[in-house]
């Protein structure tokens, strides 16, 4: 298998069961019997393992695996990783949702980051399966203190009653249409959040408003939010820059960063947020 530890480690198959195996490759950090030797002896080791064990044991299981970056100086088997948990029963019949509720669990074992886990949804967008994360809502941090991995099984049973009432935030995004006013003030909300406002480069609102299927259609806060999501997370749309030579158009990359994705999604929710209300 090739080996996937990078930042560019994710989901082999979208929506289907990662095995152990298979997360050896993907985030070995995932299955660290130990933390890495420079934490301290105050650091409490809260094994990911041990994590992933007890949730499966609850009908939880793993759908997607990641790996921070190289920039931290940690080996892979100790930095931060992330992984997303979805309920058995629901992926055995998911070809009857459109949505499906899931948990994001992060940890490190470097010393670097508290454990957190956060309820949100998958979003089945294409006939090959492709998953897209639609919006992280609620969190919880647990410390690298004294805690018991039955509190953290607690906690993200807790998510799992969140992650049911997200849907009918959804509910509501889909029967919110937007003018065509509040669909372009939608798209420059967006990429100010992808890019800060005094940024030299230009993101053209309708380049992030383009429609990549049919089920995107439509002016629903809904269809909007989604694709807006899609492409600023993807990359692939154009930015423009000025030089002394004059614009120049450059192709934007896709957000792969651990933070940086959560980030952007909780805060383009809320952006939707905030238009559902109005």
């Amino acid at each position: 298998m090739q080996n996937l530890t990078g930042s560019d480690a994710s989901l082999l198959q979208a929506g289907s069961i990662i095995t152990k195996t298979q997360l050896r490759e993907l985030a070995p950090a995932a299955l660290a019997k130990h933390p890495a030797k420079t934490v301290s002896e105050k650091y409490h080791f809260y094994p990911t393992r041990q994590i992933i064990d007890a949730l499966l044991g609850e009908n939880w299981a793993v759908i997607e695996a990641k790996t921070a970056g190289t920039r931290s100086n940690a080996p892979a088997q100790y930095r931060r990783h992330s992984l997303a948990f979805a309920d058995r029963d629901i992926l055995k019949n998911r070809s009857h949702y459109s949505e499906i509720p899931r948990i994001l669990l992060t940890n490190s074992h470097d010393g670097n980051a508290a454990c957190r886990m956060y309820a949100g949804l998958w979003r089945f967008v294409c006939s090959n399966g492709m998953v897209i994360s639609d919006g992280v809502v609620q969190s919880v941090r647990i410390a690298h203190t004294h805690r018991t991995i039955e509190e953290v099984v607690e906690a993200a049973q807790a998510l799992r009653e969140h992650t049911e009432r997200i849907g009918e935030h959804v509910q509501a995004f889909k029967a919110r249409v937007l003018t065509e006013a509040e669909v372009r003030e939608f798209a420059k909300w967006s990429i100010v959040l992808r890019q800060p406002q005094r940024s030299e480069s230009v993101i053209a609102p309708q380049d992030i408003l383009a429609v990549k299927r049919l089920d995107d259609e439509g002016n629903t806060l809904w269809n909007v939010f989604n694709r807006v999501q899609e492409h600023l997370l993807q990359g692939g749309f154009p930015i423009y820059q000025h030089t002394p030579k004059g614009w120049i158009e450059r192709t934007a990359r896709p957000i792969k960063g651990i933070d940086q994705t959560r980030e952007l999604n909780t805060q383009l929710w809320d952006l939707a947020e905030t238009f559902s209300l109005n």
